[in-house]
């Protein structure tokens, strides 16, 4: 059952004034400051957007039941038909709006894929950055990126090129979202990479603990897929000059 964007935008219209929709951001853990536009319409848009662009239409749509004095969100939000257009179990080509998480669906994009990939074959890893407007598929392009060299074969297109990298399963891959603002301090973000990289975290979770841990203890090839950095820039004073310069010795920066 589908959740129609434009039905979770009006419910926000009418059960939310601008420091409720505050509150339910930080609720969430979706940046308020860091969603473009003033008052409570285009804040409402945007939130809409970022959560459908995540997959987390649902869980904004239970938020707002509750908060409307429902015991289901299926009695705030009609649910929008889908109609059997293919054969069950087969995955639809088409998606609109969310980013792409489906190796099978990503199309096009093979002179970035072979440049970006072409960077991490060998060592040392160098840096990238993916510039691009909004919703022109960078974060997309970042999930393809991390998903598709170990993804299984037979639930890739025919022909589909997987075989980017020589040794793919040596390879750790993070994916870090700055929109979710527990990555807007430098131990919150440290810690998240050292439970990502199934290391130990210390209990003072610091540059200097997290690099003398990573240096005693990682031996794979690592790519950190860094996500609406321009977010952490504008928002996050902590993450300094002095974090960023650490961060050259990352992969990949969005």
């Amino acid at each position: 059952m589908l959740i129609d964007p434009v039905a979770l935008h009006q419910v926000l219209m009418d059960h939310f004034d601008l420091e409720e929709l505050r509150t339910l951001c930080f609720c969430i853990h979706v940046d308020y400051e860091g969603l473009p536009g003033e008052g409570k319409i285009a804040k409402a848009r945007e939130l809409v957007s970022y959560m459908e662009r995540h997959n987390r239409l649902r869980e904004l749509a239970t938020m707002l039941g509750y908060r409307a004095g429902k015991s289901s969100v299926f009695d705030v939000l009609p649910p929008v038909p889908v109609e059997p257009t293919q054969p069950s179990g087969e995955l639809s080509p088409f998606v609109a709006g969310p980013p792409i998480t489906h190796p099978r669906h990503f199309f096009g994009r093979e002179r970035e894929l072979k440049r970006l990939f072409n960077l991490l074959k060998h060592p040392p890893l160098q840096n990238a950055a993916i510039i691009g407007s909004r919703r022109s598929g960078k974060t997309s392009l970042l999930l393809h990126l991390k998903n598709i060299t170990t993804f299984p074969l037979e639930h890739l297109r025919p022909g589909q090129r997987a075989d980017w990298l020589p040794e793919p399963n040596r390879y750790y891959w993070i994916y870090v979202d700055f929109q979710d603002p527990r990555m807007g301090n430098q131990e919150g973000l440290l810690r998240y990479l050292l439970t990502c990289l199934n290391l130990p975290v210390p209990t003072l979770c610091d540059l200097d603990h997290f690099l003398g841990i990573v240096c005693r203890n990682l031996n794979s090839p690592t790519v950190i897929l860094l996500d609406e950095i321009g977010v952490a820039l504008r928002r996050y004073p902590e993450l300094d000059n002095i974090f960023w310069m650490v961060c050259a010795h990352w992969q990949l920066l969005r």
